[in-house]
């Protein structure tokens, strides 16, 4: 999944699978975190939003379930995720 950065102190760079409704936001640890089941208009409006620590805290946060995700690289736009959401199947 491709992430961006955002101008945020709370994250560094997020990404969104609309097919399978993965939000995936590293922060400033470079932990990476995936959110399942997000709407993509909860998305949107973490890149739309003035504090994105605030929206994520009031419309994501302990709302959805969430996974680490161990990642083969950390730079923003390259992310190629080790694991896959749970339910899904890796296609080679």
């Amino acid at each position: 999944m491709l992430r961006q950065p955002i101008s945020s102190s709370a994250m560094r760079s997020v990404g969104y699978d609309a097919k399978q409704q993965v939000l995936e936001i590293e922060f400033p640890d470079r932990n990476v975190h995936w959110f399942l089941k997000v709407p993509e208009e909860l998305y949107l409006g973490l890149l739309r939003a003035s504090s994105a620590g605030t929206y994520f805290n009031d419309h994501i946060k302990g709302r959805f379930e969430s996974y680490w995700v161990k990642l083969t690289t950390f730079e923003v736009g390259t992310s190629a995720s080790a694991m896959t959401p749970p339910g899904e199947t890796k296609t080679p």
